[in-house]
């Protein structure tokens, strides 16, 4: 969450500062803010997925870990982002928008 807050604030004043308006730098930070995120969090949610599908046996983390990483290498962590990627910048780039006009709606 940090990452994905901190990296949506940074890219904001970024494309702000290069002349686009308001709405469409909120609108393009919060899908990239979401990416960013997501790259960073999916290897993870790949390891937790693969321990919820073992369905009652007793797993650790590090023993999924490597089990990715010696059937499929680094890549076997990022096996199928593209499609939450897609969704990652809908659902960013429209979260963050509402967010922001909600925002203004309360403190102006």
């Amino acid at each position: 969450m940090l990452a994905q807050l901190g990296s949506y604030e940074f890219l904001k004043r970024k494309f702000r500062n290069i002349g686009l308006d308001y709405t469409t730098s909120c609108f393009i930070s919060g899908g990239l803010a979401n990416v960013f995120c997501w790259l960073v969090t999916y290897p993870m949610d790949i390891v937790k997925t693969r321990l919820q599908l073992k369905s009652g046996e007793k797993g650790r983390i590090r023993d999924q870990a490597k089990l990715i990483w010696k059937s499929k290498g680094f890549l076997g962590f990022y096996q199928g982002i593209g499609a939450t990627l897609c969704r990652a910048i809908v659902s960013g780039s429209f979260n963050f928008c509402t967010y922001e006009m909600v925002k203004k709606l309360i403190y102006n």
